[in-house]
């Protein structure tokens, strides 16, 4: 047997029952230390999903997931080595699929069972991560009065201190117009666990995703950053450079000029972006990783909607050290906060996760590793700040998006009183650098060919962006949306959506 090499081995039962056979099952995982923590214990129904053989269960087995009653996902020790079983099969990879497709609720476990072995496997020689961040979104809402069709900013932030969570409103740029003064002191007084990021431009339809030129993408981002800068002047509020794409929808040729702007990341679903980017072939990791980071691009923080299977989608995120934005709507909170008060719940519940604003989780999207009194860093985003730990008299910086070819870029390190290291390369790899008594770096990897906002002339005026917005306000603010929508319900509005084709999947 191969247990007998010493070796952790992971099996796949010989005879999984028929694949065609499909239904909706329920999902109960164990609570045995194989687990990671956010699976233990955890329930959920799972539709359209595929049956498992029972696994049969010998003395000391542990059982790590039931469907339906049926044990499916089994540990046992062997000769003195773990022994971990599956009842459902493996995936068959084609060279176009992504681990994206096989992690969605209704097909996670024919692949989960393996990634938390490798996991076990390799936990001791890992990049290690910093807490995985987690933020509440809300999309829409424009900053005029208190209270946003079901939404009150108040009771939004009075429920943040006591709930202990940390909620960020993707705004439309084109509503920075005016600022209440009585939602203008909620902020400030609730700052950073209330916070603003961008919401497009004009919030018109796919925006970030029709076809567009160079000239007319780093338009109509330069006017986003302006109407928010001009926000944060006047009203005296601070901003994230993250951009929170309307629609879910964004296509891949907006990240280079989002990198040459400043903009700090970009807030998408793996599902949407492979829609908008059918031609763009990406790597197969796509979905698994905590990031998305290429060349000349802004990150792509994965980004969950509220729908009927959003808590696995939520503790698979945290499974995958990915951080954690829930997107809601004003309508979410039609019948109270319960989707907030269960998301508050599952991220406080969970080891090693804790709450920041968008920025805050952008500049936490980085591995490390210590080796003796060298700290490496590998980075997940362009802008980081790193907690440093005593003992480290040296840094080195892995840039893994760049392959020694000639794209270089300005890399910056800064302690909390100096610059400690700034040059231009196209490495991989640098370091080691030392470092001075600072416990927090800022690491950056900019573009040379970075663009003042100021300096780019703003889009044609067009009066459709204003009248869709007055239109979607008066709706929201009517409370008629929520019906036109039927959205709302005592289950938290739940939404469905395809794992088999894109043509269903959920929207705005």
């Amino acid at each position: 047997m191969a247990a007998s090499t010493g070796l952790p081995v992971f099996a796949v039962a010989a005879q999984p029952s028929t694949a065609a056979a499909r239904k909706s099952t329920r999902i109960r995982f164990g609570d045995d230390a194989a687990l990671s923590a956010c699976w233990r214990g955890y329930c959920c129904e799972v539709r359209d999903s595929a049956i498992g053989s029972a696994l049969e269960e010998a003395v000391g087995d542990v059982v790590l997931a039931w469907q339906d009653g049926v044990p499916i996902w089994t540990q046992r020790r062997v000769v003195g080595v773990n022994v971990m079983m599956a009842a459902l099969p493996l995936p068959l990879f084609t060279e176009r699929d992504f681990i994206h497709d096989y992690l969605w609720p209704s097909e996670l476990l024919h692949l989960l069972p393996l990634l938390q072995f490798l996991r076990n496997l390799t936990r001791a020689e890992d990049w290690q991560s910093p807490p995985t961040p987690a933020c509440l979104v809300v999309d829409d809402p424009n900053l005029h009065l208190r209270t946003y069709g079901y939404l009150d900013f108040q009771r939004l932030a009075d429920d943040a201190w006591a709930q202990n969570f940390f909620v960020s409103i993707a705004m439309v740029p084109l509503d920075s117009w005016w600022i209440g003064r009585e939602v203008r002191e909620i902020f400030r007084q609730n700052a950073p666990r209330i916070s603003i990021l961008l919401h497009g431009n004009n919030h018109t339809y796919e925006e970030l995703a029709c076809p567009a030129s160079e000239a007319e993408i780093l338009s109509l981002l330069s006017e986003a950053l302006r109407r928010m800068e001009r926000l944060e002047n006047e009203a005296g509020m601070e901003v994230c450079r993250v951009m929170e794409c309307p629609h879910c929808a964004i296509a891949e040729d907006r990240l280079e000029p989002m990198a040459k702007l400043g903009y700090e990341a970009a807030l998408a679903s793996t599902a949407y972006f492979l829609k908008f980017n059918p031609d763009v072939r990406f790597r197969s990791e796509l979905g698994a990783e905590p990031t998305l980071l290429t060349e000349k691009a802004v990150p792509i923080l994965p980004r969950i909607q509220v729908y009927a299977d959003w808590e696995t989608d939520v503790r698979l995120a945290a499974f995958l050290r990915q951080p954690m934005f829930l997107a809601t709507h004003h309508w979410d909170f039609a019948h109270g906060s319960h989707v907030v008060q269960d998301f508050a719940e599952i991220v406080n519940s969970l080891p090693d996760v804790c709450w920041a604003s968008p920025k805050g989780a952008a500049r936490a999207c980085y591995q490390f590793r210590q080796v003796g009194d060298v700290l490496h860093i590998k980075l997940g985003s362009r802008l980081v700040d790193v907690a440093v730990g005593r003992g480290m008299r040296k840094v080195v910086v892995h840039r893994p998006w760049l392959h020694g070819k000639d794209e270089s870029e300005l890399m910056v390190l800064r302690g909390e009183s100096k610059e400690l290291f700034r040059a231009v390369s196209s490495a991989a790899v640098i370091g080691p650098i030392s470092l001075d008594e600072s416990t927090v770096l800022e690491l950056s990897s900019s573009l040379l060919d970075k663009v003042d906002s100021n300096s780019v002339s703003a889009p044609p005026r067009r009066y459709w962006p204003l009248v869709r917005r007055f239109m979607a306000e008066v709706r929201d603010r009517s409370l008629l949306g929520v019906y036109l929508r039927g959205q709302v319900d005592e289950s938290n509005g739940r939404r469905a959506r395809s794992c088999e084709t894109g043509d269903a999947l959920p929207r705005e």
